[in-house]
């Protein structure tokens, strides 16, 4: 048969939101791959939320980007930090003896790689640390399917509920990732997939 073209989200350097919807040449999956359907994709500015209260013995979640702003409910045993830099090493400060702090990404800019830490201030909770998540080396060491299967029974018990910012077609990805970086909205962009044209 004949290789007709198929719809996709692509990275597009020309748009504003650097990505676009477009025509492509279906994949050719090899011996070992397969080709699936996909009904949604979810589309994420990198924040990593859990809200796994109690399972998690979680009692108070503090979600935003001015660090310093969270000081007066810690000292905390887990934070879980995504943007770097500065905002990283003043988390690190506001950790509980034996405390984690967990880097989850960098995103804010070049400068995010450059953590100035307060030794004095961290003096103050002895024990506590620094982990940096690598999603990679995670699954090599347990399998995905373990911590889907984890969050799938979470969301079951009403432990977990998923934070849907904005739902929307997949044709729509361009002023949605714009509303993403903008921070319009807070949570996961759910992009449904249509049918082919």
């Amino acid at each position: 048969g004949g290789t007709s073209a198929m719809q996709a989200i692509v990275i597009d350097p020309q748009s504003p939101q650097r990505v676009g919807f477009r025509s492509v040449k279906p994949p050719a999956p090899r011996a070992a791959e397969a080709l699936v359907r996909v009904k949604a994709i979810s589309l994420n500015r990198g924040e990593v939320v859990y809200r796994v209260q109690g399972e998690a013995g979680t009692d108070h979640l503090v979600i935003g980007e001015n660090v310093a702003a969270a000081e007066p409910f810690g000292p905390y045993h887990l934070i879980a930090e995504q943007l770097g830099g500065q905002q990283l090493a003043e988390a690190m400060t506001q950790l509980a003896p034996g405390g984690t702090c967990v880097s989850v990404g960098v995103s804010t800019g070049p400068a995010g790689y450059v953590v100035p830490v307060d030794m004095a201030r961290m003096r103050r909770a002895p024990g506590a640390c620094l982990r940096i998540l690598n999603v990679y080396h995670e699954l090599e060491r347990e399998p995905a399917s373990r911590g889907l299967r984890r969050l799938v029974r979470l969301v079951a018990d009403g432990k977990l509920t998923p934070h849907l910012g904005v739902e929307a077609d997949w044709r729509e990805i361009g002023p949605v990732a714009q509303a993403l970086l903008d921070r319009q909205f807070q949570g996961k962009a759910v992009l449904h997939v249509s049918a082919e044209n």
